[in-house]
């Protein structure tokens, strides 16, 4: 079997700590006069030849620096706290009721800035407890701590309700009304609710409303009916209630028209007027869908009187053409007579135009445009 491989000898480690010495303090003047680079070429020295070392001189310093520095803080730490705290000669922490967690109370000494155990202490070290804990109780007055002034009436302070309402009232909130002398009660009745907060229902209610359909807000109203003294809706109990309504409605009309006779001084004559009518029921005058506006009966008006006029120029128009066929007629009889006496007549059968033209207030009428 083979040796172990011992590594580098001594001699080869201790060259190269020299050559690395050599090479630190190459270029330096006076190394053998001066005491100070003899001083820094000794402290080069050392500190090759003790570097890898354990427990060297350089770790050795080192460490002794890090706990000087470490105790100088802590020291500084604790002069700062006391500097800070000069009014913090006794404190004391909460005694814990029999079962309750430490956890749930506020460690008095972190709440000086004070309490060394960190995450050690068994008390809670958060702020907002100390907060929950010194919440003010607005339906107790804090005066009554010492017992209750007899002169103190137990009417509620105007002063006092106005601060709640505007979340002004605190620890250090003070009465307008002469501070702690005011002969007011500083705390709300029992079962007292503020409008803030009416507000905020009646706000969040809207809210859950919105979210509801129209159908189930009638459900909901539906179902708070108590529908043993309710009348189910059939046909027949709805044809009931229609014909009471128009009955009920009528005697109104009969009565409202007595009353408007007698304002009227008429004697027998039960008649409304327009604007009574219209006051009494406006949809007594609604149009039907139907009806047409004024401008559509003046444009049927024009159209028929134009029909009309056409078909009164087509009647002459006829009555001139079966005339002139007439015409036409009895020179085809005169014409026959001449041939059967071998005779030769000749006869003009053009129609004079001007004997079937018609005048009116002696101007010519001009013939009807038919397109």
């Amino acid at each position: 079997m083979g040796g172990k491989d011992k590594g580098p000898s001594k001699k080869t480690e201790m060259k190269k700590k020299e050559k690395i010495v050599e090479d630190k303090t190459f270029g330096l003047k006076n190394k053998n006069k001066s005491k100070a680079v003899q001083k820094f070429v000794q402290s080069v020295k050392t500190q090759v030849l003790a570097g890898n070392a354990k427990g060297g001189e350089q770790k050795r310093l080192a460490d002794e620096f890090k706990q000087k520095e470490e105790k100088r803080k802590e020291a500084e730490q604790k002069a700062l706290l006391a500097s800070l705290f000069k009014g913090v000669t006794n404190i004391q922490q909460t005694i814990l009721r029999e079962g309750e967690d430490p956890k749930s109370v506020l460690c008095a000494f972190f709440k000086a800035g004070v309490c060394e155990k960190g995450k050690k202490c068994k008390f809670s070290h958060d702020l907002s407890l100390d907060g929950k804990a010194a919440k003010i109780d607005i339906y107790t007055d804090p005066r009554d701590k010492n017992g209750k002034d007899p002169s103190r009436t137990d009417i509620t302070c105007s002063h006092f309700v106005d601060a709640v309402e505007k979340n002004l009232y605190g620890w250090l909130w003070e009465c307008p009304n002469g501070g702690d002398k005011c002969v007011y009660t500083h705390a709300l009745p029992a079962g007292y609710v503020l409008n803030r907060d009416k507000a905020d229902a009646n706000k969040q209610k809207e809210e859950d409303d919105d979210e509801l359909t129209l159908e189930e807000k009638i459900e909901e109203e539906r179902a708070q009916l108590e529908s043993t003294k309710l009348t189910p809706v059939t046909l027949e109990t709805f044809n009931d209630w229609k014909k009471r309504k128009a009955e009920r409605k009528q005697k109104e009309l009969e009565e409202k028209m007595r009353e408007e006779s007698k304002k009227a001084g008429s004697k027998g004559h039960n008649i409304l007027s327009g604007k009574a009518l219209f006051k009494y029921d406006p949809n007594l005058f609604m149009d039907d869908e139907n009806a047409a506006d004024e401008k559509i009966y003046e444009e049927r008006e024009e159209f028929d009187e134009e029909e009309e006029q056409k078909e009164s120029d087509i009647k002459k128009l006829k009555d001139a053409e079966q005339d002139s066929g007439m015409i036409k007629s009895s020179v085809a009889d005169t014409n026959g007579d001449a041939t059967d006496n071998q005779e030769s007549v000749q006869i003009d059968t053009n129609v004079d135009t001007d004997l079937f033209q018609y005048e009116d207030n002696g101007q010519e009428e001009e013939e009807p445009d038919f397109e």
